[in-house]
């Protein structure tokens, strides 16, 4: 997992409240005993509904499973044995490239199972490199800084521990299922002390921890007959928190689905935020510094016609907002309502104007035409609020200001009662009809995705969600203040840490299998080089031209960049290396089995490319300028045995072109037919899903 994947994890969802340092490990959690996990498991909608008959051929499909892998032992019967069970952060190391390691450690004690589940472990993981850890029974190193050791029946596994270091701890006492504290606090000063050049204020990817580095933090997740009842508590309240207006929620239809309203105070929120978010939107859009970023906003605001900077923008917003999910036919309705002000409501103005729409007087409601779409938006505004929905009948009643039956309802009762009269967050599920409102849907698209599955399976999920829309409560969430803190409660099927981890995890994938946040993937397929060519790279060389990162000729008219340069590994005129990232840092030395690379035009026909010295801006040429801020061509290739498959391209036109790829690294004018920077391209235009025959060598044009 990647560095910054584990803070974002760390920063948004862990543990205590208290002043004084916390004793021990900047993080630790601790789960409960096996048996009471199964108790409280059986009593829950989850153990009920899996016990039920209607899931006999799913139970039936996992045992097979598990025959099938060769299992010896089941989880089931493991996880009843289980104690001792915790995790901890001990602090950090430092790699051999000079980064931060973090010191976690894993164990749990599964009694006489534990000797099978570590052959098994050592089977699937290939653990062959026995090493030597103090008192362990045995003991195996799993990466380059991974261990995996058992102490008689404990089981033991860390990552950045020195095998020496490793033994097991006393287990603090179980006060809940699941209980995780974090004193972020300490956490920063370990990190500190590793990496003492690390500046986590100015890089994004250390965003999140940054917004709760005060925070000592405690997580209590409990398994209930409802489903899972967590508290978060957090030692420090946010900037930017405030009381919501509870009878915003209330004028809701009595058929919400859901709903999440949050108090918010954006002249609070923006002087604590600024430089973070500035900082985030710099390195989207290629400025150097977060002044360079309010500027360069500053400016598009200008140009949109708002009379207003950014900031003034960010801190105008005062008030509820409310997010919500109403039933409808054929699809369910989505509503925004979002607190009024008067830069707002001149962005309103104009972007109403962009699509031919008379802004709506208040109590009125207007319709939004959307091409293309299917779904009726409307718009309407009241003294306080704007409404944006695709629910016509709420719309209409909407205007009235009167109750519309959420608050009277079970959801809306149910988050009230915990909400209390300062809670800065409410939210509610009204789970039952929510899994009703799926369920038809879910039948449509699971022959499709249940690959895998025999028909029967596939009806017994559906039968199992029936059965569990029956058996389901309302679900909550609500924050509340709390001291100088605030308490962050809720219940139903599926709490904060679930889809806190389901995300961890959903990184954790994307960091292992090459899927990244700025939108590039593993080029599995062809397709997919075609979209790193389209997606990533052709906007990357417009923004780069645009913000006049290269003016050779002082003419106020940007050049197109070369790849280095884009990836901000190179320094440009106006930008020191490091400072932009309009794509990712691995395109210049080829991902996952494609290189690419990107040439301008020269000044005397030709073309210019990769500057040897790297830490070396381009060489400058005023008499290149004016060709280099009009065309360039960048190409993808496979490397794999320099030959075979096919090669890409695009131009500053954006369409991008095919050839088949016979061998080498393509000459500037392999697309041009080895003729001028004006020739138009020779090759087929790129289609998807498209495969063709191979086509003549020579239109290809690399060099051999």
């Amino acid at each position: 997992m990647r560095l910054h994947g584990l803070f974002s994890l760390l920063a948004v969802t862990l543990v205590v409240a208290g002043e004084a340092p916390l004793p021990g490990p900047a993080i630790e959690g601790r789960l409960a005993d096996g048996a009471v996990l199964i108790e409280h498991w059986n009593k829950s909608v989850y153990g009920r509904l899996w016990l039920d008959p209607v899931c006999d051929p799913l139970r039936d499909q996992l045992a097979k499973a598990q025959t099938a892998a060769g299992w010896t032992v089941k989880p089931q019967d493991a996880c009843a044995t289980m104690t001792a069970a915790m995790f901890r952060l001990d602090g950090f190391s430092v790699d051999a490239e000079g980064n931060p390691l973090p010191k976690i450690c894993a164990q749990l004690d599964l009694g006489g199972f534990t000797p099978a589940i570590l052959a098994s472990l050592r089977d699937t993981l290939a653990l062959t490199d026995a090493i030597a850890v103090p008192n362990a029974t045995e003991s195996y190193q799993a990466g380059p800084s991974t261990l995996v050791a058992r102490f008689d029946s404990l089981l033991m596994s860390s990552l950045g521990h020195e095998p020496v270091t490793l033994k097991p701890a006393q287990a603090p006492e179980i006060l809940a299922d699941l209980r995780v504290i974090a004193d972020l606090p300490r956490l920063l000063a370990q990190l500190k002390i590793a990496a003492p050049d690390l500046d986590i204020e100015q890089d994004p990817d250390f965003a999140a921890l940054v917004e709760v580095r005060d925070a000592r933090l405690e997580l209590r997740a409990e398994i209930v007959p409802e489903g899972l009842h967590e508290t978060l508590t957090l030692s420090t309240l946010q900037p930017g928190s405030r009381v919501l207006d509870q009878t915003a929620l209330a004028r809701l239809p009595a058929n919400t689905l859901m709903t999440l309203g949050y108090g918010f105070s954006g002249k609070d929120w923006w002087p604590h935020n600024r430089e973070m978010l500035l900082l985030q939107l710099g390195t989207m859009s290629g400025q150097a510094t977060p002044a360079d970023s309010e500027l360069w906003l500053d400016q598009q605001l200008t140009d949109f016609g708002l009379k207003v900077s950014f900031g003034e923008l960010i801190g105008s917003l005062d008030g509820t907002f409310i997010l919500a999910v109403t039933q409808g036919m054929p699809f369910p309705g989505a509503t925004c309502i979002i607190p009024r002000s008067g830069p707002l409501d001149q962005a309103v103005k104009l972007l109403l104007a962009l699509v031919q729409v008379e802004v709506p007087g208040e109590g009125a409601v207007v319709p939004v035409p959307i091409p293309e779409l299917p779904i009726p938006i409307q718009i309407a505004c009241d003294k306080n609020y704007w409404l944006l929905t695709s629910d016509p009948v709420f719309a209409a009643a909407w205007p009235a200001g009167d109750p519309g039956g959420w608050a009277e309802g079970k959801a809306g009762k149910a988050a009230l009662a915990k909400a209390g009269d300062q809670a800065l967050m409410v939210g509610s599920s009204d789970t039952p009809n929510v899994l009703r409102t799926i369920v038809p849907w879910i039948q449509m698209v699971m022959p499709v995705v249940g690959d895998g599955f025999e028909q029967q399976q596939m009806q017994a999920a559906t039968l199992a969600l029936n059965k569990l829309a029956g058996m389901a409560s309302t679900g909550w969430v609500v924050a509340r203040r709390e001291g100088s803190g605030v308490v962050i409660e809720d219940q139903g099927l599926v709490g904060m840490s679930s889809l806190l981890a389901l995300g961890a995890v959903a990184r954790w994938y994307a960091d292992e299998n090459g899927v990244h946040l700025d939108g590039t993937t593993k080029l599995a397929d062809e397709s997919e080089v075609a979209a790193i060519l389209k997606s990533t790279l052709f906007p990357a060389e417009i923004q780069f031209q645009s913000g006049c990162y290269v003016d050779q000729d002082g003419d106020g008219i940007g050049e197109f960049g070369l790849l280095d340069e884009l990836a901000g590994l190179r320094p440009t005129g106006k930008a020191p290396t490091g400072s932009i990232k309009l794509v990712p840092a691995e395109l210049v030395n080829g991902q996952d089995g494609y290189q690419f690379t990107v040439y301008l035009p020269a000044a005397q026909d030709g073309c210019i490319d990769e500057p040897d010295e790297q830490n070396e801006a381009r060489p400058a040429d005023a008499a290149a300028a004016k060709a280099q801020a009009r065309r360039f061509v960048a190409y993808a290739w496979p490397e794999a045995d320099n030959s075979g498959g096919r090669i890409f391209a695009i131009t500053q036109e954006g369409t991008v072109y095919v050839a088949d790829h016979d061998h080498g690294i393509p000459a500037w004018d392999a697309l041009f037919g080895q003729k001028d920077w004006a020739a138009k391209p020779v090759w087929k235009r790129w289609k998807a899903g498209d495969r063709t025959k191979r086509t003549t060598p020579q239109n290809s044009g690399e060099i051999p």
